[in-house]
Formats: structure tokens, sequence, C-alpha cells
């Protein structure tokens, strides 16, 4: 049971109930000692907020549906998490909801306040950089989110790119010394056939066609010689 989260459900996108219906599918098989390392932060009484650090592109996003997915079959490799959900937080997507009777700030904390009385809510700021940006029509909401840490115990899980985690390292350093920071390095070669082997099993189901190993390592090579800048 859980309580009962009007805001939360307004402004936040629950990956965990995508994951349970069929939405999507993410492979956690290649960072599966990053899933542990992030298990066990978030699910420590104190000091449980995560920051995953690595350029855009690397799998950030991924990671935390992997994550959700490991938490929603239980078990002893969920921990003290198992069963709970994981919320997606989108800064866009808040800021143009705010109307003349509500602040971002009264938003924010209404969205907090319902997450940490459900009491089964691990909270995602997926591109968390926007939730603290101090030019002139932007959010900064860092010292709520410095408080939520400080006094409740409910799991949060930012994404950030490396420059802005250095940038905040400096300039909110009250927030970021809450934080846990966990990098993401760059997947090698076996580890990428590995996520896409995974992939090419929906694909097939779909699409009625056969996905060879010999594709997927074309693809691979393929992507390393015309993607350059992913």
């Amino acid at each position: 049971s859980s309580g009962y989260t009007p805001v939360l459900d307004r402004f936040g996108e629950n990956i965990s109930k995508q994951i349970e219906s069929g939405y999507a599918m993410f492979s956690g098989a290649a960072r599966e000692d990053v899933i542990d390392q992030l298990i066990k932060v978030i699910g420590r009484p104190a000091r449980n907020g995560a920051a995953l650090v690595a350029p855009l592109g690397s799998g950030k996003s991924s990671l935390v549906y992997a994550l959700a997915e490991r938490i929603l079959k239980g078990g002893a490799g969920a921990g003290n998490l198992a069963y709970m959900q994981i919320v997606k937080l989108d800064a866009n997507h808040i800021t143009s909801s705010v109307g003349e009777n509500l602040s971002i700030d009264q938003i924010m904390e209404q969205i907090f306040y319902d997450a940490a009385h459900a009491r089964n809510v691990i909270l995602f700021l997926d591109e968390a950089q926007l939730f603290m940006d101090t030019s002139p029509g932007s959010v900064d909401i860092s010292h709520i989110i410095s408080q939520v840490l400080e006094q409740t115990k409910m799991p949060i899980i930012m994404a950030l790119n490396p420059v802005d985690w250095h940038t905040f390292g400096t300039t909110k350093s009250a927030l970021t010394s809450q934080l846990t920071k966990i990098d993401l390095v760059e997947l090698g070669e076996e580890q990428v056939i590995r996520i896409l082997e995974d992939f090419a099993l929906p694909l097939e189901a779909q699409s009625a066609v056969t996905v060879t190993y010999p594709a997927l390592k074309e693809v691979y090579d393929m992507a390393g010689r015309y993607v350059t800048d992913k």
C-alpha cells in the first residue's frame, strides 16, 4: 500500500508502471555492477541521494529504467527497495504548467511531499541541471532538494553531465555534498553487443524479422564509424 499522490501523478512520469505494462524494455545486462552500486546508495537509511554523472547519450536514463525493472522483480537483488516505484520528473513539463496561483517552489514542495509520504517512491530527476539553473527565467530548486535529502528518507536519483557536476560542486556544494557520485564509463564492444542482443528480441517479435549476430556486430562497427558524436 502507498499514500495518495495527486500532484506527483500529475507532474511525474511513473516509469515502473510503464515497464509493468510492457511499454518498454531496458537492458541492465552490461551495467549490473552500476545497478548494484546504485541500489546500495539509495537503499541506505541516510544520505541516500545518488548523482549519475556521464555525458549526454551515455545511457543514464536507460540505466534507471533497468533499475526500475530490477526493483519490480523483488528478491535479494533489489535489496530493501523491492517493489518501489521510480517516478521521473521533467523540468520543462513542470515549468510549463506553472499558473498564476502556484509558484514553481510550491509545486515542487507538493511533489516532494507526495513522494515522501507515499513511502514507496524513488524520484528520478532527469537532466537535473534544468532544476538548478540560475539564469533568468529558469528554475533553481536546489535548496528544496537539499532540504528533502536532509529531512526525509526518500531516495533521489539525479542525472547530470560532468561539466554541470563540476560547476555545482563549486556553486551548490551544500547539495552535492549530500549526493554520492556514480560515474558511467563508456561501454566496450562486448557490453554494447549484449545490450543490442536484448533489444533485438522484442524487435524480432514485433517486426517478424530475424536479427543475426553479424548484423549486430555491423551495427556496432558502423555506429563507431559514422555516429562519432555519440
